[in-house]
């Protein structure tokens, strides 16, 4: 079976310069931390065969040294791959494996990541094929938006460093729900 490795950001060619992106990942001394789960993977992988992605073998004991048969696994398999986790997992949602890109994107943008940088995590080849990834802003980022409208700081936080909007009420009758607010707010502590 011959394997492409062009996709819809890397056609391949000299212009192409998907080389230059080095992946890489963290561990994080976790259960699910992502290097031992690779490792794992790669130490149970049939050696007889180089492809990334094998086919599970039909009986597997953990005591095995090997999980996985030298054949590639499918196309439509490794398409519908997040499709098939969302319903064995019985989630609310069926994700797909666009659904994973979409979200890194959204979640460093929300981040403050540069465009720039999600661009070299994702593969990305302009800044404006990032936007129809940007979802609505943040929590936080609602709440400093909200800060600074009210004229509350420069960086859109109030004394105690809390990013939630104080109110400013000019009305000195401490009935005003307003008012009230901005006192429980100012005697709040960190």
């Amino acid at each position: 079976m011959a394997v492409s490795e062009t996709t819809k950001n890397h056609k391949g060619g000299l212009d192409d310069n998907q080389n230059i992106i080095k992946p890489r990942m963290y561990e994080t001394k976790k259960p699910d931390c992502p290097v031992a789960a690779l490792t794992k993977y790669l130490s149970k992988r049939n050696p007889t065969s180089n492809i990334f992605f094998q086919q599970p073998r039909v009986k597997v004991n953990n005591e095995d040294e090997m999980w996985y048969t030298s054949r590639p696994v499918g196309e439509r398999l490794l398409n519908n791959m997040m499709v098939d986790i969302s319903k064995s997992a019985g989630l609310s949602q069926i994700y797909t494996n666009h659904c994973v890109r979409a979200t890194t994107v959204t979640v460093l943008a929300q981040s403050g990541v540069p465009k720039t940088d999600i661009m070299k995590i994702t593969g990305h080849k302009s800044e404006a094929s990032l936007e129809s990834y940007y979802q609505d802003s943040s929590e936080k980022q609602k709440r400093q938006y909200s800060a600074i409208l009210l004229g509350n700081t420069e960086n859109g936080s109030d004394k105690s460093g809390s990013t939630a909007p104080v109110p400013i009420c000019t009305q000195p009758n401490l009935q005003c729900p307003c008012r009230q607010i901005q006192l429980l707010l100012s005697t709040r502590t960190v």
